[in-house]
């Protein structure tokens, strides 16, 4: 038994129906499809940028959550829009375009009904393929029935549907929402007043060993119904289960109707330092919107402390690098100071991640509810100019010198140059929340302690991976398409076609297998090409396992995850033009 791949290998299977797949290709990219311009198309309504521009400084003086996107209702699908075609390989693509209107700077949408067929895969991505989601999945089934997707910064963008002709019976598919954005995520339109101050610190900026650089991880910019914003911060409970339970402000409305429209980015931070006060400071920066969650449910609200706490739908991702934050319920004032600050980690304006210090204790409102937060004149660390909050920020946590989550954004007069008791903003108190109002839908209590433990506070936990080990087998052979036709022999593997095996039980695989290490050749290919290979139910991914001419024989090794499926099956996928070629797979390992 060997364990040196152990993490190597985890990486590559953790997460595996959730993680973000590098360079992904649209179908349409791969086969000979009419061109885009070809597809059937809807255009939504118009913007009046001058009208929204008037409507978000009202919002702004509401305390209501910052809007990046102007929503329309719609009822799309594909029994009755868009275009099919056929691919010749027993699959069936559908597309729709979405044409923006003048002013659009980025496209996202919300399915009213999403079931996706076992086979099947839909992807989003701007007509030029500058930027691709990943494929959404029947992994991304829930029991609420929607799918809302990310942002794509673009004003043209293709909806894509890849699915076996078979399963096309099984889809369920309904666009309900088309939600055109005008500001926000690093976009620049209408720039005078979507910006995030200069005066504000990216946490780019702190120093590799920092504390806060691992708090900084538990939050997230959210999106909800694909119109408003916040900022939320996964938080631990006493179970330290991985429970992905995020909390945010009341006020930034998600409730029991809407959960299932909210999407969260991770690790949406610029890559590099921009000093507070700079003209940089104050413009877009370079962060990436990969990294995503989408779908919750609602747990509990209790709008006297302002609080809202949600369970994402779907696991974490060891990819993103979670981070849940530890809390503390007590109920006295805490004593940030300059040898040990207070911290609050935010998305302003949904901008790249920044942080603002208190050096200063706490105080409380009269009714207990709330926390006042008074931000430091002269911040800690090698930057001297004062931070503060904005829109957008709402919901964002408030931390403890021992870095536990204490409160949520609600609100406060601060912005880039206040002075005095305006360098001050307000939040929701955890110890409040803790209780509610009595009851499981108002307190956090009954998620954050299931056990009912009655502990105080918690530290924070990062994601913990479970040791995977690799075992060695006898090297035997799995399949050889030269020999008679049947599950591991025959025919050859033509243009288009992709070929799908079993390997549990095969050769001393065992059904707990998560991986296979295996010897692939390729022999007596007719033309040149390639080979793909990928876990069954996949996605094929951009890379090949072997290129190939014609006549060649080539072999390479490779370490395949298999799908978790009960059969651990693999997909091998021949890129040819025309002809055939012949596959051989040895397997000499797995990893458990």
């Amino acid at each position: 038994m060997n364990r040196t791949l152990a993490g190597l290998m985890l990486l590559a299977v953790c997460g595996a129906a959730h993680a973000v797949p590098r360079d992904f290709v649209p179908t349409a990219a791969r086969y000979a499809v009419l061109d885009v311009d070809q597809v059937d198309s809807v255009v939504p309504a118009a913007l009046d940028l001058a009208r929204l521009a008037e409507e978000d400084v009202a919002r702004d003086r509401l305390e209501l959550p910052p809007r990046f996107a102007v929503p329309e209702r719609v009822s799309l699908s594909p029994t009755q829009d868009g275009t099919w075609e056929d691919l010749g390989d027993g699959r069936r693509l559908w597309r729709l375009r979405i044409l923006g209107a003048e002013g659009t700077t980025s496209l996202n949408l919300g399915f009213t009904r999403f079931h996706m067929s076992e086979g099947g895969h839909l992807l989003l991505y701007s007509a030029d393929g500058s930027q691709v989601t990943r494929p959404f999945t029947a992994a991304d089934n829930e029991e609420h029935g929607e799918l809302w997707t990310p942002v794509v910064l673009t004003r043209d963008l293709i909806v894509e549907l890849t699915v076996p002709e078979q399963e096309v019976p099984d889809l369920e598919l309904e666009l309900g929402w088309i939600n055109q954005g005008y500001r926000g995520f690093g976009t620049v339109s209408a720039e005078s007043y979507q910006k995030s101050g200069s005066c504000n610190l990216d946490v780019a900026c702190l120093d590799a060993g920092d504390p806060w650089r691992d708090e900084m991880r538990a939050v997230g910019v959210l999106s909800m119904f694909g119109s408003t914003f916040c900022t939320g911060s996964l938080v631990n409970n006493t179970a330290g289960d991985y429970k992905m339970y995020l909390l945010t402000a009341d006020h930034c409305g998600v409730g029991s109707d809407n959960a299932a429209s909210l999407v969260v980015y991770w690790n949406y931070q610029n890559s590099f330092c921009r000093p507070p006060g700079s003209a940089a400071s104050g413009q877009a920066g370079d962060g990436q919107l990969s990294q995503f969650h989408t779908g919750s449910v609602f747990r509990a609200g209790y709008s006297s402390s302002d609080v809202t706490l949600v369970e994402l739908d779907d696991p974490p991702v060891a990819a993103f690098n979670h981070r849940w934050a530890g809390w503390d319920r007590s109920t006295g004032e805490f004593a940030c100071s300059a040898v040990a600050p207070c911290a609050a980690i935010h998305h302003p304006r949904t901008h790249e991640k920044r942080i603002t210090y208190s050096i200063q204790p706490t105080s409380t409102w009269v009714d207990g509810t709330h926390l006042w937060a008074y931000w430091a004149t002269d911040p800690p660390g090698p930057f001297t100019v004062p931070g503060a909050t904005e829109p957008g920020s709402s919901g964002s946590p408030l931390y403890s010198p021992e870095g536990r989550f204490i409160g949520q954004l609600h609100g406060g007069p601060s912005a880039c140059g206040a002075t005095g008791s305006n360098l001050s903003d307000y939040y929701g108190r955890f110890s409040a929340s803790w209780t509610g109002d009595g009851t499981d839908d108002t307190r956090l209590s009954s998620w954050l302690d299931p056990g009912s433990t009655g502990a105080m506070t918690t530290e924070g936990i990062d994601l913990e991976t479970p040791e995977t080990d690799f075992y060695t087998l006898t090297p035997c052979r799995v399949l050889d398409t030269r020999d008679p036709v049947g599950a591991y022999g025959g025919p050859a593997l033509g243009a288009g076609t992709m070929r799908t095996v079993s390997m549990t039980n095969q050769c001393g695989i065992p059904v707990e297998a998560r991986a296979v290490s295996v010897n692939l050749t390729v022999t007596g290919p007719t033309a040149a090409g390639f080979l793909r290979a990928f876990p069954g139910g996949g996605l094929p991914p951009l890379a090949s396992a072997i290129n190939f001419s014609a006549g060649q024989t080539r072999a390479n090794n490779a370490i395949l995850p298999l799908a978790a499926d009960g059969k651990g099956t693999l997909n091998f996928e021949a890129g040819l033009a025309a002809g055939t070629v012949h596959l051989i797979m040895d397997v000499n390992g797995y990893f458990q």
